[in-house]
């Protein structure tokens, strides 16, 4: 999350110190002119390279030794881990009462530390478990908002292919004088020209979605042509023949519009119930 926001949409540079390929020493900052690896010794999530030497970059070990005096990150754990193991001068003395007392002592101290330490571990699995859930919630929004765009795309390349070949299809039962076609031919396209780029990408993220909602999707793709055909309309074609040809070819097209509108609607709730 912290590299997310120091660098976004950014691009990150990155300046070889030393080392060769595989092993290579780098110092990386955003286009801000923040270094990356100060920035996470400083929020204690990460730490020096020891064999470097902590004095290497006097920055990065100041950076260090400043998350670990605030126990920021993996210093609190470790905070946490010195007191567990430390036993008080108290408990010491009163452990000197007898070797049953002693026991029973060394097993309350235990059983309370145990139970501080297993209350952090639980803690971070909720932590973790949230961090998982936001990422999927995240994820999933994603998928929606371009197959979304994707979507409604092909909707108004379906919408435009029904207002050009319906202009032909006028063009034709105009009585008024022969038809184009009849002149010098007709090629119509058999159907829209549609994208499958976002959902082909994303076929395997599709379990993000509802079930049914990923029926749908999948279910639509796949009856979408692969590949553009194309209907040459011959000048002796007779005139009933090249109208059938044409409604057919209308008719298929807006018989996409209905589970494109479904879908939306799917995806559009979706979206709803985040806002919510």
């Amino acid at each position: 999350n912290l590299l997310d926001m120091m660098i976004g949409a950014g691009a990150v540079t990155c300046r070889i110190v030393s080392g060769a390929p595989p092993e290579i020493t780098a110092r990386c900052s955003v286009q801000t002119g923040e270094d990356l690896g100060i920035e996470l010794l400083g929020r204690g999530y990460a730490v020096t390279d020891r064999r470097q030497g902590v004095s290497a970059v006097p920055a990065y070990a100041d950076a260090q030794a400043g998350a670990r005096t605030n126990a920021s990150g993996i210093w609190r754990l470790a905070g946490v881990e010195e007191k567990v193991n430390f036993v008080p001068e108290w408990v010491k003395l009163l452990m000197g009462w007898g070797p049953v007392g002693g026991m029973l002592l060394v097993a309350l101290l235990v059983h309370v530390r145990l139970g501080r330490m297993e209350g952090l571990q639980r803690e971070e699995m909720e932590r973790t478990h949230h961090k998982e859930d936001t990422l999927l919630l995240r994820e999933r929004q994603v998928l929606v908002s371009t197959l979304e765009s994707e979507l409604s795309e092909n909707k108004n390349r379906i919408a435009a292919f029904l207002t050009i070949y319906g202009d032909v299809l006028k063009n034709m039962q105009n009585t008024a004088e022969a038809p184009k076609y009849q002149k010098s031919g007709e090629i119509i396209q058999k159907h829209p020209s549609l994208s499958k780029t976002v959902f082909e990408a994303n076929a395997g993220k599709l379990a993000l979605l509802d079930m049914k909602l990923a029926r749908q999707l999948s279910k639509l793709y796949m009856a979408l042509p692969r590949e553009q055909e194309y209907i040459n309309v011959e000048p002796n074609v007779p005139l009933p023949t090249a109208v059938a040809l044409l409604e057919k070819v209308l008719r298929e097209a807006q018989e996409m519009v209905p589970p494109i509108d479904q879908i939306l609607t799917g995806l559009s709730e979706i979206v709803a119930k985040k806002s919510a």
